[in-house]
This record gives C-alpha cells, structure tokens and sequence, in this order.
C-alpha cells in the first residue's frame, strides 16, 4: 500500500459500527503496487500501479483484493490522488446520473463544491454539458471551482442561492 484515503464512510463506520474482529483493519479506498496477482487473474501483473475499493483492510500495509475491484492508474496519475478516486466519482455518478437523471443543457445546483464529492459532482455535471451552480461560504473556494467548471459560483453567506439559480434559469 502506498496511500489511502480517509473517506466519510470510515468515520461514520467508527461511529456507529463495531468492528467485526478485535484484530480488525478498518479503511476501504487505498492505492498501491501489485506484489503478487492470484493464478486465475489475466488483466493485472506484478508492478501495476492500481487504485482499490474493498469492504476494509485498505489501512494496512499489505492488502488482498479481488482484481474487479482494483483499476489500473492512468501513466503519470499519483497515487495519492488516485486514492480519492472511487467513493467520491461514483457517489457522484449515481446522484446525477442513475437518482438525477441529469441530461446536457439542463441546470445542477451543487452545495459545498469544494469538498472532494463536490468536485466529482462539478467535474461530472460540467463533462455532461449541464449548466453548474455551486456554493460555498468562502469567496477563493468558489473562484478555484470555476476553473473546474462552475458556471456560477454562489457565495451562500452573502447570496440566497434559491434567488440566484431562479434568476439564472428563468425561473
């Protein structure tokens, strides 16, 4: 293991889940290099750099995964920033595409865009063509979104951000 992700999961888990053994490992999003691939793996090798989502065990120094919940790093992809990768974009895939059904040119308000959900939601809405309102209580979070393609950036101390989305949609 190389590097892992603390992920809201895991403090919610160590809140209110007792751990299933004294000797248990918790942590579910790590990334590392592949020491050793089972005989029935085809499509990963010894030296791969991967990202990997298991059910715990991604805090320890070594971990066994299954090769479906691994995926290989794109060349030059740090491993620390691919350790944040898997909960955060499919969080953010399921919400605005499975739940919110969201479709280019239509409009998605999203709360708190500086937080790591927040960034795969504005990165995934903008990629899909939709118009993407965001807040934030802090003016330098909000103009570092636009550059991950916020269209307006709402300061919601100072702006009702109910006003600001009708204003810019008609409504």
């Amino acid at each position: 293991m190389h590097t892992v992700s603390i992920e809201g999961g895991d403090s919610i888990s160590r809140e209110s889940v007792l751990p299933a053994s004294s000797a248990h490992i918790v942590g579910y999003q790590c990334a590392g290099e592949i020491i050793e691939v089972g005989a029935e793996v085809k499509n990963r090798s010894v030296g791969q750099l991967v990202v990997c989502l298991v059910m715990s065990g991604s805090h320890a120094e070594y971990l066994a995964a299954p090769s479906a919940m691994t995926w290989v790093l794109p060349h030059g992809m740090s491993v620390d920033l691919a350790s944040t990768v898997p909960v955060a974009f499919s969080t953010a895939n399921e919400c605005l595409f499975a739940v919110g059904k969201l479709q280019r040119d239509q409009s998605v308000l999203i709360h708190a865009g500086s937080g790591a959900l927040g960034l795969a939601l504005i990165q995934l809405a903008t990629r899909a063509g939709a118009t993407v309102f965001s807040t934030s209580s802090d003016d330098a979070k909000l103009e570092r979104l636009k550059g991950y393609g916020v269209d307006v950036a709402i300061n919601n101390v100072r702006e009702d951000f109910v006003q600001v989305v009708k204003s810019r949609t008609n409504g």
